[in-house]
C-alpha cells in the first residue's frame, strides 16, 4: 500500500494542536492534551518541544513522542500586534 511504500512524516505542532490531535500521540490522554492547551495559552505557545515537560508531561511520555512533535513559531495575524 501507499501507507507501507511512503515515508512521510507528519509532524503535529504543539503550538496549534486541538486536544483531538494531541490525543492522536502515543500515551497522551485527553487530561494530558487540555493541559498542554492551558500551558500554551498561558505562556504564549512553546518555543521549543521540550517545555511540554513544564505542561506536565512525564519525561516517559516526552520520551516516546519527541519525534512526532515539533514547536513551529507563533506568528501574529496580519494586523494584530
Amino acid at each position: 500500500t501507499l501507507k507501507e511504500k511512503s515515508n512521510l512524516r507528519v509532524l503535529i505542532d504543539i503550538n496549534t494542536a486541538t486536544v483531538p490531535a494531541l490525543k492522536s500521540l502515543p500515551g497522551i490522554s485527553e487530561k494530558d492534551a487540555y493541559s498542554i492547551i492551558e500551558h500554551r495559552k498561558k505562556n504564549k505557545g512553546f518555543k521549543k518541544i521540550e517545555e511540554m515537560r513544564a505542561a506536565g508531561i512525564s519525561k516517559e511520555k516526552f520520551e516516546e513522542i519527541k519525534g512526532l512533535i515539533t514547536a513551529l513559531e507563533l506568528k501574529p495575524m496580519k494586523g494584530m500586534p
